[in-house]
């Protein structure tokens, strides 16, 4: 490796983790914003039959498994993308938490807000009905994660990490009357 490279990475690690916010948040353990396949727990993985509906939830967990968010939240923006590996979501229903507004869709971003400071253990912000549609069956991760700053009820803005959820489609995908354009896309993948 070059000197002068090997120096200019080591100025850039040493600025990442003096700067607020970016090094700081490698090593904090954050409250966590994503998909669930159960309502009231961070569960990762769901099984599905290609070309079945079934249910994931988007939700605000604490930092770890039954700890609180740690946060009096306001608005939680949150937004669902795939992570890996070339399968795409249909989402055929969303039930959106009654206690909070919302503006979006849950693929371009949804700003989920309270009119009040929310101090809970956990939060749930959705119940998504869902089909996915992948080339074969397989293993594909879809997460949910921060739109934009969750704000607290004082104005800060926490650091949240994203959760994925890992979907394990059976079957073949077989296209019938009703299938999506990201469903007949997926065939051709």
């Amino acid at each position: 490796m070059h000197p002068r490279l090997a120096s200019t990475g080591l100025l850039v690690l040493l600025a990442c983790l003096v700067q607020p916010g970016t090094g700081r948040a490698q090593f904090e353990t954050l409250p966590r914003l994503g998909l669930s396949a159960s309502p009231t727990a961070y569960v990762d993985t769901v099984e599905v039959d290609q070309g079945r509906s079934f249910t994931l939830y988007a939700c605000v967990f604490g930092p770890e498994e039954g700890a609180p968010i740690g946060h009096s939240l306001v608005t939680v923006p949150w937004v669902i993308h795939q992570v890996c590996c070339g399968a795409s979501i249909d989402i055929l229903n969303v039930q959106y938490n009654p206690e909070l507004t919302h503006a979006g869709s849950p693929l371009s971003g949804v700003w989920s807000t309270s009119a009040e400071c929310l101090d809970r253990e956990f939060l749930w912000l959705a119940t998504l009905e869902v089909r996915i549609n992948a080339p074969e069956a397989g293993d594909y991760l879809w997460a949910s994660g921060p739109a934009d700053g969750v704000v607290e009820c004082g104005g800060a803005t926490p650091w949240f990490q994203g959760l994925p959820v890992m979907i394990k489609a059976r079957g073949e995908l077989v296209a019938d009357d009703g299938q999506s354009f990201g469903s007949i896309k997926a065939m051709f993948r």
